[in-house]
């Protein structure tokens, strides 16, 4: 039977989508709540075989698509179906996308994205503004999923080297003046004072018990900089069972 131009030029744009498919994103794939700091399971398999010949890269979008950021390339052939364990950066957002390419060579690849958004949960949440000393505003931050029964750091970082480092924790917030800074936090929980390292950096591990679950905690760190104080903005969390 013969085609008419009109009947060719329909099947092949019918036929085009399924062919130019090769490769599948299967996880994520829309609707997930990821945790910011967790890890992540990406997995993907080949719907066309190309063999050994091929590598895949791995790109994160967080804005929908708008921008990509890369996580991984060159990652090798493994028989069709393959993973890749994702490091969650500790970002907000309700439009994260992940995007696999298979690469055959520089002029041929085939790619793949997950068919709705998912959505990741940053661990820490900042809030206030700090107070700067000569410029310079210590930072605040967070490392490790606040879970009951992990232990975390918190960690200040541009502080005045060899000063004085109060770690403030809190269960509500609070916005009031003390020693010429915002005190950001309503230290009811915790109050640990440290020195600042040669680096400007003092670290404090944070155990959370299991009477913290759900319970949000606020914190700050205020410096006993010379010739005045300076502190950081606040950092809020949520403790996750």
């Amino acid at each position: 039977m013969k085609l008419s131009p009109a009947t060719l030029a329909a099947t092949v744009l019918t036929l085009c989508p399924a062919a130019a498919a090769h490769v599948q994103l299967t996880s994520p794939n829309g609707g997930e709540t990821l945790q910011g700091q967790s890890t992540f399971l990406i997995e993907w398999f080949d719907t066309v075989s190309h063999g050994n010949e091929v590598t895949y890269s791995l790109e994160f979008s967080e804005d929908g698509g708008v921008t990509w950021q890369s996580l991984a390339g060159g990652l090798p052939y493994t028989g069709g179906t393959s993973s890749y364990l994702w490091n969650v950066p500790d970002v907000d957002t309700s439009l994260g996308r992940i995007r696999v390419t298979m690469s055959i060579n520089v002029f041929q690849y085939y790619q793949d994205t997950n068919d709705l958004y998912f959505t990741v949960r940053p661990s820490y949440l900042g809030y206030g503004a700090g107070t700067a000393l000569n410029g310079v505003t210590p930072e605040l931050e967070g490392i490790g999923v606040p879970a009951v029964g992990a232990t975390v750091s918190i960690q200040a970082s541009g502080a005045q080297p060899g000063a004085l480092a109060h770690f403030l924790a809190g269960s509500q917030s609070s916005h009031r003046p003390a020693f010429g800074v915002t005190l950001l936090t309503m230290p009811d929980l915790a109050h640990l004072a440290m020195t600042v390292d040669s680096a400007g950096v003092a670290a404090a591990p944070v155990t959370l018990s299991s009477c913290m679950t759900g319970m949000t905690i606020y914190l700050q760190v205020v410096v006993e900089s010379a010739p005045a104080f300076s502190a950081t903005p606040g950092l809020a969390c949520r403790v996750l069972p």
